[in-house]
């Protein structure tokens, strides 16, 4: 997939609270989120887009969360289960928010000791440029 951009847009509407957006860029999957991530519906799209990343094969993932306004403990639950998940796969997640609230809630939490948690696209690119490239096996 070296340097390869696709984009696949995913609109969870209905009664939902929450958008996001999945594309690919330089190995790495980028979904944003906005809005709110507490109802069933949400959580599950959301867990079905990390598990067709790992069944494609793409492990670096980038929840990007600018535009999150509100996250559940069952939301944060989640992004505990995706980071396992990757990291037993043998990926990255890396967490993109500048939520001065959302990133209180991490710290309380304590995300930041076992979490890659950037908070501009300088420290994104910085972590993901630390990230050892797939080699493919032709």
């Amino acid at each position: 997939m070296n340097g390869e951009t696709g984009l696949l847009v995913v609109n969870i509407i209905a009664e939902s609270k929450m958008e996001f957006f999945q594309f690919i860029l330089n190995d790495a999957v980028h979904i944003s989120l906005i809005g709110q991530l507490w109802q069933k519906e949400e959580l599950s799209a959301l867990s079905d887009a990390i598990d067709s990343c790992i069944h494609q094969q793409q492990n670096i993932v980038v929840l990007d969360l600018q535009r999150l306004s509100f996250i559940s403990n069952q939301g944060l639950g989640l992004l505990v289960r995706i980071h396992s998940t990757l990291e037993a796969a043998g990926g990255n997640l890396i967490l993109n928010c500048n939520n001065s609230d959302i990133l209180e809630l991490f710290r309380i939490s304590g995300f930041g000791e076992f979490m890659k948690i950037v908070n501009n696209q300088i420290e994104l690119q910085q972590i993901l440029a630390s990230i050892p490239a797939k080699i493919s096996h032709v």
